[in-house]
């Protein structure tokens, strides 16, 4: 079964929101635990993002440049073993 990737809280446990500035990974790519995936910034910094599962980024949901609620989905992964 696919899993989600979510936005977490990046700058602070008072963090609402942060921007996703650019995906470094794109639909189709494989994806390792740990592995960068995109840069977003907080209102304190610009940080990597990195993908809590490995396998196969499925479909990127949010477009560069917008700002996301913490918990949102970004994006959805094709869990490692797992037919696409």
């Amino acid at each position: 079964m696919p899993a989600n990737i979510v936005m977490p809280k990046v700058g602070g446990y008072d963090m609402e929101s942060a921007t996703l500035l650019r995906w470094l990974k794109r639909e189709g790519d494989p994806l390792q635990t740990g592995e960068p995936i995109a840069e977003v910034e907080s209102a304190k910094a610009v940080i990597e993002l990195p993908s809590p599962h490995t396998g196969t980024l499925l479909r990127a949901l949010v477009a560069e440049g917008t700002d996301v609620p913490v918990g949102t989905i970004l994006a959805v992964v094709a869990l490692a073993g797992e037919r696409i």
